[in-house]
């Protein structure tokens, strides 16, 4: 199931996670979720915000593969952000997990020590972040939409599927 980040975000901004979770249709007071982004004509799952396993804490978290562009630092778009500030996270955490690795930095550094790339995005040199213990999280299975797809790019996605049915 899939949420608009408006609709997460009307009921955040009241900063009261049980309401939250009533209009999402949430069972609990916060259940993880998937942030999806629309860029490079494709959603693209870039974050999620979820909750440790022991601590139960609610944090930011990105699953690094070394994706090209993330040498030097990583990027999330603002609305990525102000949603995880008003859900309550103080901490962003990288994670390797083919190297078994992670990282850490609070949610602030992105304002603290990042910068705003000309694509918009708010980047946080890595050399900004601390090694930390392994640590798990809860799977998200519900998906926010931070922003919505062009109406051209949904337009040709449908010919382009109306095209390959026939």
């Amino acid at each position: 199931m899939s949420y608009s980040a408006d609709e997460l975000m009307s009921c955040a901004c009241c900063s009261n996670l049980r309401a939250l979770a009533r209009r999402c249709g949430m069972n609990t007071p916060f259940e993880p979720v998937a942030l999806s982004y629309f860029k490079r004509e494709k959603w693209c799952t870039i974050a999620k915000i979820t909750r440790l396993l022991g601590t139960g804490e609610v944090i930011l978290a990105i699953v690094w593969r070394n994706q090209s562009g993330t040498r030097h630092a990583v990027s999330l778009p603002p609305a990525a952000l102000e949603l995880a500030e008003k859900m309550g996270v103080k901490r962003f955490l990288l994670r390797d997990d083919r190297s078994h690795q992670m990282w850490e930095a609070p949610l602030s550094a992105f304002d603290e020590r990042g910068w705003t790339g000309h694509d918009g995005e708010r980047y946080l040199p890595l050399e900004a972040l601390t090694p930390c213990a392994w640590q798990d999280w809860l799977y998200a299975e519900r998906v926010v939409h931070l922003n919505e797809a062009p109406a051209e790019a949904v337009q040709a996605k449908q010919l382009l599927l109306w095209g390959a049915a026939r």
